[in-house]
């Protein structure tokens, strides 16, 4: 397996979450709490993957394949119930809930893209 394509996978995350995180902080300092409440939500979700990564990893013992047939599968399988809930708030009315939703579903689009883009690379 080609450890640099995991290697810059998992540098994107503790880029990314790393930014949440200090942009998190800046905003509750700013007083702008539901805004930093999405940095924080956007970050867990990237931290997921992250820990998604590292599974795939263990589980493909080397197959680059394996590793790719599972992160992808659960960028496909987790945001599920995510497309569920923005449903329901929008049919609810519920528009902080909606936001949430779709905070997640921005950030798994993210994440989808930039393995893309990592894999066609090498």
């Amino acid at each position: 397996m080609d450890m640099t394509k995991i290697q810059k996978l998992n540098g994107y995350f503790e880029s990314e979450i790393a930014k949440c995180t200090e942009k998190g902080a800046e905003l509750t300092v700013e007083e702008r709490k539901d805004e930093a409440v999405f940095a924080v939500i956007r970050g867990n979700i990237l931290d997921i993957f992250k820990t998604i990564s590292s599974v795939a990893e263990e589980i493909s013992s080397g197959d680059e394949e394996k590793f790719r047939e599972f992160f992808l599968s659960k960028t496909e399988q987790i945001p599920q119930n995510w497309h569920m809930s923005l449903e329901r708030a929008r049919a609810h009315g519920d528009a902080e809930a909606a936001h949430i939703e779709r905070v997640k579903l921005e950030a798994i689009e993210e994440i989808k893209a930039t393995f893309a883009q990592i894999w066609e690379e090498a």
